[in-house]
């Protein structure tokens, strides 16, 4: 079962903060956050994950999308 996740979308200096990952041999980027625990909100897991990741303290402005699955899907791009 998955678990939900907040993440942050940060532009500071027309620059986007983004969290390089590594996966099964191939990089990819995702924004800063990570999965709600329980009895948190989307806005506070959201904050901590930042932290914990950036070491920096945020202020949610505006919750821009809510996103469910209804069941995993795995995609590969062709490049």
């Amino acid at each position: 079962m998955r678990r939900n996740r907040g993440a942050a979308i940060i532009i500071q200096g027309g620059k986007i903060a983004l969290i390089k990952r590594v996966r099964e041999g191939e990089m990819y980027f995702v924004f800063p956050g990570g999965g709600i625990e329980e009895g948190e909100t989307p806005e506070e897991a959201t904050k901590r994950e930042v932290y914990e990741e950036l070491g920096v303290h945020i202020q949610v402005e505006h919750l821009i999308a809510k996103v469910e699955f209804s069941e995993v899907v795995k995609a590969r791009s062709s490049s």
